[in-house]
């Protein structure tokens, strides 16, 4: 077999070879399209303090101040007058398209003497929603214009006149505020 006769079988061999290459199935394609949102954080700025005005000791007992500002006692704790009591608030501004959830854990106030408990923090929005409990569960709204006014309120628990000593009790809690 002369080279010219092996150099024209080879170039047969690779046309068939590549033919057979271009009529292999072919891939079916599409584009796919990823998008991505980020939203308005959602921030907590809180504005007044949560004061649970004079109290007398007495025989111990809850002193409960409500979202709208107002107080009242169970047990034997005693409400004195001219103590400034109201309720917390906090603003909450943040996106207008999406539903948040606030929690607010117990937490104690100190001072001259033992430890007081406060707890069952109740939440308020200006849009009416009250959570009955926003310590152990969570209070949860869409916001209004991206803002909303959280008025906050809760159980105070005074030890009785013996062992509660007279003074100022101070504290912090952290309001936390998330989307759904």
């Amino acid at each position: 077999m002369s080279f010219k006769k092996i150099l024209m079988l080879g170039s047969a061999v690779a046309v068939m070879t590549s033919g057979a290459i271009l009529h292999q199935a072919e891939a079916a394609t599409d584009t796919l399209n990823i998008d991505a949102v980020i939203v308005v954080p959602l921030a907590v700025n809180c504005t007044q303090n949560l004061d649970f005005g004079n109290i007398d000791a007495a025989l111990g007992g809850d002193v409960i101040v409500a979202p709208d500002g107002t107080r009242s006692e169970v047990g034997g704790a005693e409400l004195v007058s001219g103590g400034g009591e109201m309720e917390g608030e906090c603003a909450l501004t943040g996106d207008t398209t999406l539903a948040y959830d606030v929690t607010i854990p117990a937490t104690t106030v100190t001072g001259p003497g033992p430890a007081m408990a406060v707890d069952d923090f109740m939440v308020s929005d200006d849009g009416g929603a009250t959570s009955t409990n926003a310590t152990t569960g969570t209070f949860s709204d869409n916001l209004v214009a991206g803002a909303a006014t959280l008025s906050i309120g809760a159980t105070l628990a005074v030890a009785d006149s013996a062992t509660q000593t007279a003074g100022t009790y101070a504290g912090t809690v952290t309001v936390t505020a998330v989307y759904q």
